[in-house]
């Protein structure tokens, strides 16, 4: 699914990998993972509340 493949995308842009071996990986805040995981389930579900929000955020942007 390309939406899908556009959410993880974007984790992956915002996650850059740690410069060092030893440290440790970068976490998101609970609220940006919170608007992540409801994107993704709105995809999945169209009836959910937050997929006309999602779908004008993908059409805007490039």
């Amino acid at each position: 699914m390309p939406q899908v493949l556009y959410v993880f995308r974007l984790l992956k842009i915002v996650l850059d990998p740690p410069l060092n071996m030893g440290d440790p990986p970068r976490r998101l805040p609970t609220f940006t993972t919170l608007i992540l995981l409801h994107m993704l389930c709105g995809i999945f579900y169209p009836s959910n509340f937050i997929y006309p929000t999602y779908c004008m955020f993908s059409s805007s942007t490039p």
